[in-house]
């Protein structure tokens, strides 16, 4: 038996968890996705080569020893990516594709799973990642 203490160890054990093609299932926990992800959603996570990442795709990376989960803003030809949090302003500073652990593939909300990657998702998250405006309008639908 394997005893992790260390969250670094347990990020690290992800990482390559994912690598491997597995799906990791993490409870969300801040709230700068809101209203499209909520504090104690939880999140399936897969890895995805970031060649075949788009924008919109709700990716896992570190930051700062941090583990965040933000939408994809821009991708830069030189595989730079540009995030941010639907709830937040400012974008978040540009990261590597080494930094990406996975996307967000579906959320369990109260006990209902939710999948992300159907066709209606994905235009919505092309939308939410172009315009602002739909993110708060689809808050007052929720």
């Amino acid at each position: 038996m394997m005893n992790i203490e260390d969250r670094e160890q347990i990020w690290e054990l992800n990482k390559k968890v994912l690598q491997s093609g597995a799906t990791v299932k993490i409870q969300l926990s801040g709230t700068s996705m809101f209203p499209y992800l909520k504090k104690n959603d939880i999140g399936y996570y897969q890895f995805i080569a970031p060649e075949l990442l788009q924008k919109g795709d709700i990716v896992a990376f570190e930051q700062h020893e941090n583990f965040i989960t933000h939408r994809l803003i821009k991708i830069s030809n030189s595989n730079l990516f540009l995030t941010r949090g639907d709830a937040c302003i400012d974008f978040d500073k540009t990261i590597g594709a080494s930094a990406i652990i996975g996307k967000l593939i579906k959320i369990e909300r109260n006990g209902k799973l939710i999948s992300l990657i159907t066709p209606y998702r994905n235009f919505l998250h092309k939308l939410f990642a172009t315009h602002r405006i739909f993110i708060r309008l689809y808050a007052k639908f929720i």
